[in-house]
């Protein structure tokens, strides 16, 4: 059968890994695919298992990690309009 807690664990990694890349040049292109994987998954967890914290964790980094790369898009947006 597996790990009963498989999903949650994975939406913990891939939450946490955009907040890895993104001080990585050329890497920090991934952040938001990462966080939206990790939110999807985290809610596909959340109808097969068990509440537990890994699952929240992933969610929460996923949900933050969209709203702050959003943000900086628009910031970078913003200032280049500014100066152009």
């Amino acid at each position: 059968m597996g790990n009963k807690k498989t999903l949650s664990m994975t939406s913990m990694i891939l939450g946490i890994s955009p907040w890895i890349t993104m001080w990585i040049p050329g890497l920090n292109l991934l952040n938001l695919p990462l966080a939206i994987a990790a939110v999807v998954v985290g809610h596909i967890a959340k109808s097969k298992e068990e509440k537990n914290a890994m699952r929240i964790i992933g969610l929460v980094l996923g949900y933050l990690s969209i709203g702050f790369t959003v943000l900086g898009f628009l910031l970078i947006m913003i200032g280049l309009a500014i100066l152009f």
